[in-house]
């Protein structure tokens, strides 16, 4: 089977994304976004950030 990581692999990534989702998308935005809270089981894995900053138009 070939895997990108072994468990022997002690390397570290940060991944930064930034979006910007129009106020009638947020509620769709979030329940697709808390689907990655299911990395929190897998082995290794040290902590995820995020959330949503409001934007009003003018």
């Amino acid at each position: 089977m070939n895997t990108l990581f072994t468990e022997e692999d002690d390397s570290m990534f940060i991944k930064m994304i930034k979006c910007i989702v129009n106020e009638d998308s947020k509620a769709v935005f979030h329940h697709a976004q808390a689907k990655w809270g299911q990395l929190e089981s897998v082995s290794g894995f040290i902590a995820q950030m995020g959330g949503l900053e409001s934007v009003t138009k003018e």
